[in-house]
């Protein structure tokens, strides 16, 4: 399958039905594991603990906003210049 031109500077971790409309983009729970190379567990165990990124659930899918994770990574971010 051809990819449109919408896709050629997309994030690779978006979710593919997000990627044309990159203020409303997100991943889906294994792609930001894959992301983080954490483990989905890793995940829904922050979920519970209420540790990490804010999530969505929409028709029982877990969603990251790309927004949200990147918040979380600049919140975690440490030594370096920005």
């Amino acid at each position: 399958m051809a990819r449109s031109p919408a896709h050629d500077n997309c994030d690779p971790y978006l979710a593919p039905d997000a990627a044309p409309n990159l203020d409303r983009a997100a991943l889906r729970e294994v792609q930001l594991a894959e992301r983080w190379q954490v483990s989905r567990r890793t995940l829904q165990r922050w979920r519970e603990h209420g540790t990490g990124p804010a999530w969505l659930q929409i028709n029982g899918v877990i969603l990251y906003r790309l927004d949200d994770i990147r918040a979380f990574e600049d919140a975690r971010r440490q030594g370096g210049q920005p």
